[in-house]
């Protein structure tokens, strides 16, 4: 049975460093308004780039984050939520096994034991598979 999780941290690229970086995002949708030259800018600015630590490597941060989903295997990686105001964090929700569940979990213990606060973490309820 899949289970749903929570993530809050402050950019894409902090939320794809709990992740492999050899993994594929498929059937990725970005979309981000703060670009300098071009405002809008969607996955396409990514020319192709799919690997996770590739797009850490790619030299824009995304702080403009307005869309996001994408799929590693059989995990869901969706943007819920965007900063304002009164919550500076990005919020991602990720549906995987229990097992992946577990490992997320674990890595932002680790990251947090060398960044304090950096990653916040929910787990929601069972999701009917």
């Amino acid at each position: 049975m899949d289970k749903k999780l929570v993530i809050k941290t402050s950019s894409l690229k902090d939320f794809l460093l709990l992740f492999k970086q050899e993994e594929i995002l498929d059937n990725l949708s970005l979309g981000d308004t703060w670009h300098p030259s071009s405002g809008f800018v969607d996955e396409e600015i990514l020319e192709g780039r799919r690997k996770i630590g590739e797009i850490i490597e790619f030299d824009y941060d995304f702080g403009g984050l307005v869309d996001f989903t994408a799929n590693i295997e059989n995990i869901e990686l969706r943007l819920v939520s965007q900063p304002n105001k009164n919550h500076k964090l990005l919020k991602f929700e990720v549906k995987c096994s229990a097992k992946y569940q577990k490992i997320l979990t674990e890595k932002t213990i680790e990251k947090n034991a060398y960044a304090p606060g950096s990653y916040e973490i929910t787990m929601l309820n069972d999701y009917g598979a």
